[in-house]
């Protein structure tokens, strides 16, 4: 786990009290992703993977499960300095706030990293789906800022609609099985978009939207959206039976090995 922390002096009724305060890289005119995680081991290195290749530089992962079991299984990208594990023992559900765990890991991403680009804000059953020709995600976004005129300084990041993909036949979906099952829906064209921010035009952020900061841009989906793959690691979910298909994600993936 992250534990990298100053000692900070304070003077308060005259009394000198010390601190240690946890010190955080900056991540300067980075593109990052940030994701909460729970018992999720078994999938986890290949969203991460993924990504990588995709052009996003680090990722904060918030660790709310109780095995400990992140630590050994991403010691490598965790001293490579790709991914900064944290621990978040915060309840993910509470009666009066709702989904705190998560919107309690996606505001502190936005304050903690403020000075990085752009923040990713996705769940590890979310793949960006960029469409040809684009294959790296800084040259999809600064693409889509110089064709659209987009004033980078005035809104508060991109949004990207979901597209649910289902497993009806049960197909194996271990490794990187789950990327070559190609069963879909439509573009969900309102509910359960996730958003790149750009953190220092955020003051405050829940799940799926920006509560208080700049407006967002939406991204047409003919160019851009992510796949959810929502059967992952669920036992009640993701089997429906559509007539849809989708494999545009396969020339993204051909790089693909689980290690």
């Amino acid at each position: 786990m992250y534990d990298s922390k100053e000692i900070y002096k304070f003077m308060i009724n005259d009394e000198e009290i010390n601190t240690k305060i946890s010190k955080y890289p900056s991540f300067e005119n980075e593109i990052i992703m940030s994701t909460i995680v729970k018992s999720e081991d078994k999938y986890i290195l290949q969203w991460i993977q993924y990504h990588i290749h995709l052009g996003v530089k680090r990722f904060i992962i918030y660790d709310n499960s109780h095995d400990n079991t992140l630590p050994k299984l991403l010691e490598k990208y965790i001293n490579e300095s790709i991914v900064i594990l944290l621990e978040w023992r915060y309840a993910y559900m509470l009666k009066i706030s709702g989904i705190s765990g998560q919107t309690t890991q996606q505001n502190h991403s936005i304050y903690a990293f403020n000075k990085c680009d752009y923040i990713g804000l996705f769940d590890i059953d979310e793949y960006i789906n960029i469409q040809e020709p684009y294959c790296n995600i800084r040259v999809f976004l600064d693409d889509f800022v110089k064709l659209n005129n987009v004033n980078i300084n005035m809104i508060g990041g991109f949004q990207f609609l979901n597209k649910f993909f289902y497993n009806p036949e049960h197909q194996p979906d271990d490794n990187n099985n789950f990327l070559k099952i190609y069963t879909c829906d439509n573009i969900t064209m309102s509910g359960h978009e996730k958003i790149f921010v750009i953190p220092r035009n955020v003051k405050t952020f829940s799940v799926h939207m920006i509560t208080k900061g700049l407006p967002i841009v939406k991204i047409n989906h003919n160019i851009a959206y992510f796949n959810h793959y929502i059967f992952l690691n669920k036992k009640n979910r993701g089997f429906n039976k559509t007539t849809i298909s989708d494999n545009s994600i396969s020339r993204l993936t051909n790089f693909f090995s689980i290690m």
